[in-house]
């Protein structure tokens, strides 16, 4: 009984942590006055509780736990700290503990002994999660629940997930990790994904329209691949046209968000002064003034009301030349390890998606420090790699 609990604890803290702030927003929309500080801490001390709790450790995870513990000594040995508000880096480090430094602790114990089945089993809980609050925010005022650019990436969220499962929808009702189980649910996934691209539109996130092209592309893809899937796909796709072929859709291009991305990819005369690209341009004559070392960790969250809304020249800033490359290093490694780990195990292809979605929505909004999937990814790749090393799977020992 315990471990049943243990099992789906553990992959519904992989869901919600590591981005804690998404998930408690989106919540919201069923409890307006629930608070971000007060639930977020929760769900770290949970998981921090589980984590100590452990039995014994691997020489690895008490390796990546000093890491971890040194990179928040940093924040302190910063002196670009010290000449700042102190009421705000109080708020921005306490950001950084409850989010990113709780999902390494989970990332660690996702990847032993297989636990990822939990988490695929729980993808579509939480895929249909986000798809209902995103949808519910997008048919209410504009801000008036979620904030539109949240909003576009939280529908994205749930889009990407559904693209898995339709993709893998074979091997899932294999390996029986879904609890969705009757033959309607197939066509009901591709509805849900009309709605979620509904959602990510009517936001107007600009990276959140890129991943929606990118994740069509990787569906449409994988269906033409599949004379089987493609037939399907048809089949659902003509079914759909026929319920919607009477409606009007222009109006999307009319709505705030659908305006907003007209105006930075359908208008080029707009883009050279569009507000994002101002910042792009303040931030980089700063990086220019300390281009090796940066000006210390979390500095933009600062200088630039939390982030410049690019994640490299987030880290130009902060840490210079010498930290982009040793972060980049970490992010190659990581994708490789998964490239080669998918050969021996399907499931890996969901934290592939995973990472394309985090790199291209840090691309355009988020701090690296503020949000914990990066964080969540790069350990859960490393420590699933390990653990499918120490179990002598038909893994070649490289890279690490």
């Amino acid at each position: 009984m315990m471990k049943r609990i243990y099992y789906h604890l553990l992959a519904i803290l992989a869901w919600t942590l590591p981005n804690s702030y998404a998930f408690i927003d989106s919540l919201k929309v069923f409890f307006p006055n629930i608070s971000l500080q007060i639930a977020g801490s929760l769900l770290a001390v949970i998981s921090i509780g589980i984590f100590i709790t452990r039995i014994y450790y691997t020489r690895y995870e008490v390796f990546i736990s000093l890491l971890v513990c040194i990179f928040i000594l940093i924040f302190y040995s910063t002196s670009f700290f010290y000449s700042t508000n102190v009421e705000l880096y109080q708020s921005f480090f306490n950001s950084f503990l409850i989010r990113p430094v709780p999902a390494i602790l989970v990332a660690m114990l996702l990847a032993k002994n297989n636990h990822i089945k939990g988490f695929i089993k729980w993808s579509e809980p939480m895929m249909l999660f986000y798809t209902l609050t995103s949808f519910l925010a997008a048919l209410s005022p504009r801000n008036s629940i979620i904030i539109y650019q949240s909003l576009s990436y939280y529908a994205m969220t749930a889009y990407m997930v559904n693209v898995f499962n339709i993709i893998y929808k074979e091997k899932i009702l294999e390996e029986q990790l879904t609890y969705f189980r009757f033959s309607a649910w197939n066509f009901i996934r591709y509805f849900l994904l009309l709605i979620q691209a509904f959602s990510a539109l009517s936001g107007g996130g600009r990276g959140a329209f890129i991943l929606l092209i990118i994740f069509t592309g990787i569906l449409l893809i994988r269906i033409a691949m599949n004379f089987k899937f493609l037939f399907s796909f048809i089949g659902v796709l003509s079914a759909i046209a026929l319920v919607v072929k009477d409606l009007d859709f222009t109006w999307l291009l009319n709505m705030d968000g659908g305006e907003r991305l007209l105006n930075f990819f359908g208008r080029p005369e707009r883009i050279s002064t569009d507000n994002r690209l101002l910042i792009y341009d303040t931030v980089w004559s700063a990086i220019q003034e300390k281009p090796f070392l940066g000006w210390g960790v979390g500095s933009t969250f600062f200088k630039f009301n939390g982030y410049s809304h690019n994640i490299v020249l987030d880290l130009l800033h902060d840490m210079g030349s010498f930290g982009l490359l040793i972060i980049l290093s970490a992010f190659f490694t990581s994708s490789v390890i998964l490239y080669k780990l998918r050969k021996i195990d399907w499931k890996v292809n969901l934290f592939i998606l995973m990472f394309l979605e985090v790199y291209v929505h840090m691309s355009f909004s988020g701090s690296y420090l503020a949000d914990g999937r990066l964080w969540f990814l790069v350990i859960f790749t490393y420590c699933y790699y390990r653990w499918k090393v120490q179990e002598k799977d038909e893994v070649s020992n490289f890279i690490i």
